[in-house]
């Protein structure tokens, strides 16, 4: 019987570590796709800008990449996942993408980074062929009371959107185009809300919803609305996912 308790006692304190750790791996209460760790491509006493990258491209199924001759070989690289800010070298820079696992390039660009600028890169899709969507990000939470919110339009057939909390009337952000994104907004603080994407001007036409989120003061979210209005399984969707800067 000792030895028994012994053991149930190994599993409780096993399983409740579990539980913290998981617990601590939540993000401001946003579920925040893998982080797929802080690679540097800078180049040593180089001016320094940061890249975040998302797999916005439903299509186009595992991926990987490289900053100039430096691949990152991801073995998970799937449709919305984000790879977090890591640093690179400030100026022209050469982005190129793989399919995960392929030396073959689907797509090679020449993007400019500003000197300590945060960007997200979108890997999205059209009905054609695979395109890139650089934004400017913000550099470090607000010291304000209140939240900033913006639409990102990653989705490629549904057109103008806006962005609202759900059960409210007054936009967030307004016509945002595809490849598009609107500035951070301001907003008050709120716990257990939804955000939904619609048509530009049709308020209970929704096309997408969050899940269930708060909005904690002082930080940074972007709403980006991904997948096709014409794909209608799982996996291609449209869909609002939400990036806690």
């Amino acid at each position: 019987m000792k030895k028994i308790r012994i053991k149930y006692g190994m599993v409780v304190a096993i399983l409740m570590a579990l539980l913290c750790f998981l617990s601590a791996c939540k993000k401001g209460d946003v579920q925040m796709n893998s982080d797929f760790g802080k690679f540097t491509n800078a180049i040593v006493g180089s001016k320094i800008s940061y890249l975040s990258v998302i797999h916005a491209a439903p299509k186009t199924g595992a991926l990987d990449f490289s900053m100039d001759a430096n691949r990152m070989n991801l073995s998970y690289f799937n449709y919305t996942n984000r790879v977090d800010y890591f640093r690179v070298s400030s100026g022209l820079r050469t982005f190129s993408l793989f399919y995960s696992g392929s030396k073959d390039t689907i797509l090679h660009k020449n993007l400019n980074f500003t000197e300590n600028k945060y960007f997200s890169l979108f890997i999205v899709d059209t009905i054609k062929n695979t395109e890139f969507v650089m934004i400017e990000d913000v550099p470090s939470p607000s010291e304000t009371e209140s939240v900033k919110v913006r639409l990102a339009n990653m989705s490629p057939d549904i057109g103008p959107s806006d962005l609202y909390i759900e059960n409210e009337m007054n936009p967030i952000a307004r016509n945002i185009n595809f490849k598009q994104a609107s500035e951070f907004v301001s907003t008050k603080p709120l716990n257990n809300v939804i955000l939904e994407i619609t048509p530009s001007g049709k308020r209970f036409n929704v096309w997408a919803r969050s899940g269930k989120m708060n909005l904690v003061k002082g930080s940074y979210y972007t709403i980006w609305a991904a997948g096709f209005k014409s794909i209608e399984s799982e996996d291609g969707r449209i869909r609002a996912q939400v990036i806690r800067h």
